[in-house]
């Protein structure tokens, strides 16, 4: 199991010039955790499993000299952009997932630099390893396989989930021979189930309860990458399935007050990854008030239907990879250079 944690390194390198040291590295878990563990380990130059630091970023007042690296840049781009300034009076360097993320923290006076998103590091398979993760799935040669993923929190699946179900069961009566797995982490996956109960279509759910954390990602992973189509509430999720080349539709909502608070913070048209990257609108987003199970059902069918469409998304969805890094060094290689780099200035 991969807790919910920090990582902070201090004084990790003995045999080198730098006196102190501080990595900040915010929480996480599953993949994000062991992206964390490779950056260290490959900054670090040790086999030593474990990292030793300070836990908050007020030992910067406290220890002279410190300076503090934060993996994952604040989404300044999405929403609330002056957090900048405050940002930038105790963090000295950032490792951005992200490639136009660099500028927009200069703009503030923090250092930063692009290491690339570990998604972008995620397996590929060929056709035979996806035939025999069919099989293990039980997938028969003549379905098409939809995977539903209405969001990991509480609120999410309330909102969502029932106008996902909605909307396939109206693409169940356009599209036969289908086949739809959702995936669900072990705290929600009753919650999941309980809807499901009075759903008129068989969705097949596989938890992270009967798995250990790593088989699930890896089996969640595998999933996405023989999946036809997908159906997902917008968030990190897009990039795995974009990883996968799994074509989908986007969809979110939330409630009223929030809307009317979101539509003054935020500073971006589109809440899918994919098309924010792209900064064109590659996969169809449903948001809001358009968040309505028939318009999703449409354009689930007319994903479906439209050989072009999908191979168009698909194109797409690889481009993406390729941005955030695909094909080229390790995202914990690029990450430890940047640090090395920022330490040999600044130190």
């Amino acid at each position: 199991e991969t807790p919910f944690f920090h990582y902070e390194v201090s004084d990790a390198i003995s045999n080198k010039d730098f006196r102190q040291m501080a990595v900040i590295l915010p929480r996480g878990h599953g993949k994000t955790v062991l992206t964390k563990c490779n950056i260290m380990h490959d900054f670090c130059k040790t086999d030593e499993p474990l990292f030793y630091g300070w836990n908050s970023a007020s030992s910067k007042i406290s220890v002279p000299n410190l300076k503090l690296i934060h993996y994952v840049a604040a989404s300044l781009w999405a929403w609330r952009p002056k957090r900048g300034y405050k940002i930038a009076k105790f963090i000295d360097h950032i490792l951005a997932l992200f490639p136009f993320e660099p500028k927009i923290m200069q703009e503030f006076g923090i250092s930063c630099d692009f290491v690339g998103h570990p998604i972008s590091s995620l397996p590929t398979y060929n056709e035979n390893e996806l035939s025999i993760i069919r099989n293990k799935l039980n997938i028969e040669d003549d379905e098409l396989l939809l995977v539903v993923l209405p969001g990991s929190r509480v609120s999410e699946i309330k909102r969502l989930l029932p106008i996902f179900l909605k909307s396939l069961e109206i693409l169940n009566t356009k599209i036969t021979n289908i086949k739809i797995i959702l995936p669900s982490i072990g705290s929600t996956v009753h919650l999941i189930e309980k809807y499901l109960e009075s759903s008129l279509i068989g969705i097949e759910v596989f938890s992270e309860n009967d798995l250990s954390a790593e088989e699930f990602e890896t089996l969640k992973f595998e999933l996405f990458c023989v999946a036809d189509f997908a159906l997902a509430a917008s968030g990190t999720v897009t990039l795995e399935l974009a990883a996968a080349k799994t074509p989908m539709i986007v969809s979110y909502d939330v409630n009223f007050f929030s809307r009317i608070i979101l539509k003054f913070l935020l500073k971006i048209d589109s809440i899918s990854l994919v098309n924010i990257i792209l900064n064109r609108k590659l996969v169809p987003e449903f948001l809001g008030k358009e968040c309505k199970p028939i318009l999703i059902a449409d354009a689930l069918i007319n994903l479906i239907e439209d050989d072009n469409l999908a191979s168009n998304q698909r194109s797409g969805l690889m481009e993406v990879i390729r941005i955030l890094g695909g094909e080229t060094t390790h995202v914990s290689n690029r990450a430890a250079h940047s640090i090395n780099k920022f330490l040999k200035i600044n130190l």
